[in-house]
């Protein structure tokens, strides 16, 4: 917690809010459910930081308080970015996507049909 407050002191606008298992992630304060690594995710993904604010409809100073943030603190972030990928990938194994229900469906359906057809 003083590690925290020594963070927020140093970049104004963010602040730590509890998450599911009680991870406390750092956020934007005008914004507290967008972490600062949901931001710099988005910009990764981004033609530029302006169509990922754009796209985060958020505003610049917002957008550059996130990435300065990430700036000095990257390996937290970097380990939260991670974090989210491995829990992705193991939500996509579990439940298979929508296409991929309808792609299974239809195979099927074909296996299914084409003894009647002959």
């Amino acid at each position: 917690m003083v590690e925290e407050g020594v963070r927020t002191r140093a970049h104004p606008g963010i602040v730590f809010m509890e998450r599911a298992g009680g991870r406390r992630d750092a956020v934007l304060a005008a914004r507290p459910r967008l972490g600062v690594w949901q931001i710099v995710r988005a910009v990764r993904a981004s033609t530029s930081i302006k169509a990922a604010a754009e796209y985060l409809s958020l505003d610049m100073p917002s957008l550059e308080r996130a990435l300065a943030y990430y700036n000095d603190n990257p390996d937290e972030i970097e380990r939260l970015l991670v974090q989210n990928a491995a829990e992705v990938e193991r939500i996509e194994r579990l439940y298979p996507s929508t296409a991929d229900v309808a792609r299974i469906r239809s195979v099927r359906g074909r296996r299914r049909a084409s003894p009647r057809a002959r």
